[in-house]
C-alpha cells in the first residue's frame, strides 16, 4: 500500500514502520489516509521533538499498543469454493 500523497523522508520511515509492524491483515487501502496522518504525527514526535501524545493516541486507535493489539480481530477471508461460481440449473 502506498501514501495517499507525497511523505517526507522521515515520515516515510514512519509510515514504513507502520506498514511492517501493524498486525496483518488489519490496515486495507481504505486505512491509508489515517496512516499518513500517523505517520507525520510519530516523525514530529521521532525526528523533531514534537509531542509524542498526538502519535501515541494514533497509535491506540490503530491497534499498536500491547493492549490494544490484544484486541484486535482479522476478519478470516473464506475460501471460494470449487462450486461456488456455478449457477444453479433449474
Amino acid at each position: 500500500m502506498l501514501p495517499p500523497h507525497p511523505l517526507n523522508k522521515n515520515e516515510q520511515t514512519c509510515w514504513d514502520f507502520l506498514m511492517e509492524t501493524a498486525v496483518p491483515g488489519v490496515l486495507t487501502k481504505m486505512d491509508s489516509a489515517y496512516v499518513a496522518l500517523c505517520a507525520q504525527a510519530l516523525a514530529k514526535a521521532w525526528y523533531e521533538g514534537g509531542d509524542g501524545q498526538k502519535a501515541a493516541n494514533m497509535l491506540v486507535r490503530m491497534g499498536m499498543t500491547p493492549t490494544e493489539r490484544s484486541r484486535v480481530i482479522v476478519a478470516r477471508k473464506e475460501k471460494a469454493s470449487r462450486v461456488s461460481g456455478l449457477a444453479r440449473k433449474a
